[in-house]
Formats: C-alpha cells, sequence, structure tokens
C-alpha cells in the first residue's frame, strides 16, 4: 500500500496543473521573446521522468527542461508549479522564501506585476521572505500607496546572543507614502529625496515599457524632441 500511494503521488500532486503552469511561467517571462514562452508543459506523473516543455513558435516537440532552460527560467517554471498548486488548491495563504533567488532584475520585475498586479492571486495574503532589499523596496512601490498602507513589513537581525532581533518598519518604504509622512513632520529635504525616488521609480517603468513596445523603426526620443 506504501509504494502503490508513493507511486501515485506525483501524478496527484501535479494532476490538471498543466495549463495554469504554462500561463504562469509565461506570465514570469512576459517580457521574452513570443518563441521564448512556453505552449505547453508535461508534468513528470512518475518516479524519474523528466519534466517536458513546447514553445509556442513549435508546439509539437518538446523538450527536457533541465537541457534546455537556463538556471533563471528553471527557477520561474519551479515558481510557476508552486503557485499553480495553490491556485488550484483554493488556499487563502501564499508564503514565499527569497522567491527571486538567481532569477535576473527585468524576470524579476516580472514576478512582482504577476504576485500584486495581475489577477491570479486576488484574495490571498501573500507572506515574502527576502534577502534582497531592492525587490523588498520595488515591491512596495508597484502595490502602490493604498496597499502599502495595509502592509505589514518586518526586518529580521541577528543580535550578538544568537537571537533574532525583529524590527517594524519606522518609516513606509512606499515613496510616495514616506514623502507624506516627512513633510508632515517638517523634514522637508528628506521629503524631497522620496518623492525624487517616487518620479525616479515611475519614470524608470514609463521607459521600460516604452523600450518594449515602441515601434523600432522610430527615431531616439531626446530631451529637445520633448
Amino acid at each position: 500500500k506504501l509504494n502503490a500511494y508513493k507511486n501515485s503521488l506525483p501524478a496527484e500532486l501535479v494532476a490538471d496543473l498543466g495549463e495554469t503552469v504554462v500561463q504562469l511561467y509565461n506570465a514570469f517571462n512576459r517580457n521574452d521573446a513570443e518563441h521564448e514562452k512556453l505552449s505547453a508543459v508535461r508534468l513528470p506523473l512518475q518516479q524519474n521522468q523528466r519534466l517536458e516543455i513546447a514553445f509556442k513558435n513549435d508546439p509539437k516537440t518538446y523538450f527536457d527542461a533541465l537541457h534546455v532552460l537556463s538556471e533563471g527560467h528553471i527557477r520561474c517554471i519551479g515558481l510557476a508549479i508552486v503557485t499553480a498548486k495553490n491556485i488550484k488548491e483554493g488556499c487563502p495563504l501564499l508564503v514565499f522564501d527569497d522567491p527571486v533567488n538567481a532569477i535576473d532584475d527585468e524576470h524579476r520585475q516580472a514576478i512582482r506585476e504577476s504576485l500584486f498586479v495581475d489577477d491570479y492571486f486576488v484574495g490571498k495574503q501573500l507572506i515574502i521572505a527576502t534577502h534582497g532589499e531592492e525587490f523588498f523596496n520595488r515591491t512596495h512601490q508597484i502595490i502602490g500607496k493604498e496597499a502599502a498602507k495595509q502592509a505589514y513589513s518586518y526586518l529580521f537581525s541577528p543580535r550578538e546572543d544568537h537571537h533574532i532581533r525583529v524590527n517594524s518598519l519606522n518609516r513606509p518604504k512606499n515613496y510616495v507614502l514616506a514623502a507624506r509622512e516627512l513633510y508632515g513632520t517638517g523634514e522637508y529635504r528628506d521629503s524631497l529625496m522620496s518623492a525624487r525616488r517616487a518620479l525616479e521609480s515611475l519614470s524608470e517603468k514609463t521607459w521600460f515599457y516604452y523600450g518594449k513596445h515602441c515601434d523600432k523603426s522610430d527615431s531616439p526620443i531626446s530631451g529637445m524632441s520633448l
């Protein structure tokens, strides 16, 4: 009975996940070229089976994912499988431990958008532990000031007695909220700094979007043409 349960477990765990895995993987890699996105995935149903994928430009040919994907893309497909399982089970909670490790900045941005902007995880409570301060800060910008007001953020740091110190943030990480709070306390220079960071964050997103969607035949935009 134990062997039968063990042998049937992989199929039970990944049953009916393929389509959602493809959707999430392509969302995590939304800025990749179309031919690099997936059309289908075959999840392993038995021990020692391979994870196979097919790309949009050749949907009938399957490849061993571990042979053709980079380390970052393998991380993305693993993340897609875990989150697809969470969606299928209707779990109200989603917990991540450093989900963007070994993933480049462009794909981190796409993962943030999938988690916090798209509709995949609406109504779920997300708990994310991360070593990356940049991912932490940018998450507070992408969720917007209203969601940032409702978010709880904590910093964990080691103490000399080998215990862990847990600190709540003294000031919002969202640049707009921080600027308003600093302005309200008369710290105008620091308020201006946070406002500038908010503008820089918005400008970065604007130029990134333009670079992905502009007509490549257009001449470069200069300060004079603006």
